[in-house]
């Protein structure tokens, strides 16, 4: 279920996105489309309210609840995103304000990516005290991942510790996912670029609000030439919008 609230500028005006580095793209993105999803903003409340990401004072019954829901779907850093984020869903990601909890998020350059994921220590002892790693980890598993806590000695410099991660990783690969013979499997990291989704967004929200594609006021706000390209955009994010805790948001669609 779409959220129905009124249009504002914030909400297609996307040029401060020209801006800014891909992975932050990725991050307006994903906020942005959780913010027209009710179901989601929903769960996100809960979790906020029983302090899922607080190292004290957690309702571990309720992240329980709405959690294990959407765990196998949506990826925690983008769970957490929203859910220490305080201004979500009521300010546009651009008039959001950072916190501690979530500024090293903009410093995250794989946000959206198929990359690796480093997981947060507080994190993962906090799903296991939850009895929920195992629930993550079969959840990586079965998205071609695993999971597994790594020490690392800071000691040594970046191209050093990156040789040593070689044998670590032949060791490490599960026999179900032997290597692919070609780089990076299927081509790449996700299906659309962060700006993409975005743009198609803009096409969504004007067409929700009944804006013609044809409409002077807003026509400046979206790319997109022709009546056609502007509804199959808006379709395109509708559907989206629809399945954000179905499908994985950056995953390939069919």
């Amino acid at each position: 279920m779409s959220v129905k609230r009124s249009l504002s500028k914030d909400d297609v005006d996307f040029e401060w996105a020209k801006d800014v580095p891909p992975h932050v793209h990725a991050l307006a993105a994903w906020y942005e489309y959780a913010r027209e999803s009710q179901v989601l903003i929903e769960r996100v409340i809960q979790l906020r309210r029983a302090k899922m990401f607080c190292s004290k004072g957690s309702n571990d019954k309720i992240i329980r609840e709405h959690c294990t829901q959407h765990l196998r779907i949506i990826p925690l850093p983008q769970v957490r995103l929203l859910v220490c984020c305080e201004d979500f869903p009521a300010r546009s990601f651009i008039r959001a304000k950072e916190n501690a909890n979530i500024e090293p998020m903009f410093n995250n350059e794989l946000f959206g990516t198929d990359g690796p994921v480093a997981l947060p220590w507080a994190t993962y002892f906090g799903l296991k005290g939850l009895d929920m790693s195992e629930a993550y980890a079969k959840w990586h598993l079965r998205m071609g991942r695993s999971i597994h806590p790594i020490s690392i000695p800071w000691q040594y410099t970046n191209p050093e510790l990156t040789r040593m991660f070689g044998p670590i990783i032949k060791r490490l690969r599960p026999k179900e996912f032997p290597e692919p013979c070609r780089a990076g499997r299927k081509g790449g990291g996700k299906s659309l670029g962060g700006l993409e989704l975005l743009q198609q967004l803009v096409a969504c929200r004007l067409n929700e609000h009944g804006i013609s594609f044809y409409d002077s006021k807003w026509k400046k706000f979206h790319i997109y030439n022709s009546k056609r390209g502007y509804k199959n955009a808006a379709l395109t994010a509708a559907s989206r919008i629809r399945t954000l805790t179905e499908t994985p948001f950056f995953g390939r669609r069919k």
